[in-house]
């Protein structure tokens, strides 16, 4: 008796829909248990209907205790929302089956033998069948019961009786069986949904980590070349070591400017924002830089991909290769929108990269577009980087 109570208090507390399969299926758990013990009705129809027999104490104390019984069943079965019946605990299908079938045998037993008033209660046992079980298995549970119920019901009622309440019996049944099945996959949209977040949130740490790169990558080694040319120049030629650093803060305060922009996700490299940048740098440097390109007009993606490729190349000449000349071309053929980028004074090995990083996160931009890039050692002192997209006459790609 213990075990019941615990039980019905568990079932009975007040839950909170805030589940989203829940709030999707529209029936929250208390809307649910009204809609449980509506179906009750059919108890109560059986009850009066065999009350309205010949009676006699010992009859009606069987009427009662039979329905006590079947209630408590129901009611310990249907309660629990469906939305924790597929997340909690489900009886094992050896058990479920032995009690659906002890109810269909009492039930069809008392209808052939005592009155088939009994059969009503076919509606709250089909109800038990659709939530008990597995969508198939209800299926077949719940026509099997319908079948039996209208067969029985033909004999003992009449057709006139035994087609509706085959009707109900069926429509209570599938109802259930429809409830797990939307219940399933509002919970499989939700997980995906999740899955989609999660997704979002490592794809924008992706994009601040490679824009956070592409940023301070180049303007860290540029602010690292000025500040030792102005330690050189502070005794040989102090006023232009003073202007050194004043480009070392202007540097820097644009780097923070363009960092805030980055994190707010609001920031679109130039080509030319990016060659004049890399010409300023590259000079600084003491490296020449020629540039050679076609007119064209560039959709934003593939010029944002393209300023990163100028972006990372610079960077990776400044950081792993001792260049004195550097050479920058940018074309268009057969559809093809083309950049490369040719420096000398290299040094053995691919400059390293992690994913979404370096070479490696140009590579992951351009392949998303139809692209790719190539990293290569042409000459022993002469490294390539080229990058290609697709682009089209009206400027698509």
């Amino acid at each position: 008796m213990h075990l019941f109570r615990a039980y019905f208090r568990r079932v009975l507390r007040p839950i909170p829909a805030t589940d989203e399969a829940t709030q999707a299926l529209g029936i929250s758990p208390w809307l649910w248990r009204l809609y449980v013990v509506f179906w009750l009705i059919s108890l109560g129809y059986t009850v009066l209907l065999l009350l309205q027999t010949r009676l006699n104490p010992l009859r009606v104390g069987f009427i009662l205790g039979g329905g006590v019984i079947l209630a408590g069943s129901y009611l310990g079965v249907m309660l629990p929302h469906p939305s924790e019946r597929l997340t909690g605990w489900r009886p094992r299908f050896a058990w479920a089956l032995l009690g659906f079938v002890t109810l269909v045998v009492v039930v069809f037993s008392l209808s052939l033998f005592d009155d088939p008033a009994w059969l009503w209660l076919c509606i709250c046992v089909s109800a038990i069948a659709g939530i008990l079980f597995a969508p198939r298995r209800a299926v077949l549970m719940v026509t099997t019961l319908t079948l039996l119920c209208l067969l029985v019901g033909w004999v003992r009622l009449g057709w006139m009786t035994a087609i509706p309440l085959a009707l109900l019996v069926r429509g209570l049944g599938i109802d259930m069986i429809g409830v797990i099945l939307l219940m399933r996959a509002l919970q499989r949209l939700q997980r995906q949904r999740q899955a989609l977040a999660r997704l979002a949130v490592t794809a924008e740490r992706l994009r601040v980590a490679r824009d956070l790169h592409d940023l301070l990558g180049r303007n860290l080694a540029a602010v690292t070349l000025k500040s030792a040319l102005a330690e050189r120049l502070v005794s040989v030629d102090p006023i232009r070591a003073r202007a050194e650093m004043r480009a070392v803060e202007a540097l820097a305060r644009a780097t923070l400017r363009e960092v805030r922009v980055a994190l707010a996700g609001y920031r679109q490299m130039t080509i030319a924002h990016e060659i004049e940048g890399a010409r300023q740098i590259l000079l600084a440097a003491g490296i020449t830089l020629s540039m050679t390109a076609d007119r064209l007009t560039l959709p934003p993606r593939i010029e944002g991909a393209f300023a990163s490729v100028i972006h990372e190349g610079v960077t990776n000449i400044l950081r792993h290769s001792q260049a004195t000349q550097c050479q920058i071309m940018l074309g268009c053929t057969a559809q093809v929108m083309w950049l490369e980028i040719t420096n000398d004074g290299g040094v053995p090995g691919v400059p390293p990269s992690e994913p979404g990083q370096g070479i490696g996160g140009l590579r992951e931009r351009l392949v998303a577009l139809g692209g790719g890039v190539l990293a290569e050692r042409r000459d022993p002192d002469r490294f390539f980087l080229r990058a290609e997209a697709p682009f089209t006459e009206e400027g698509t790609p």
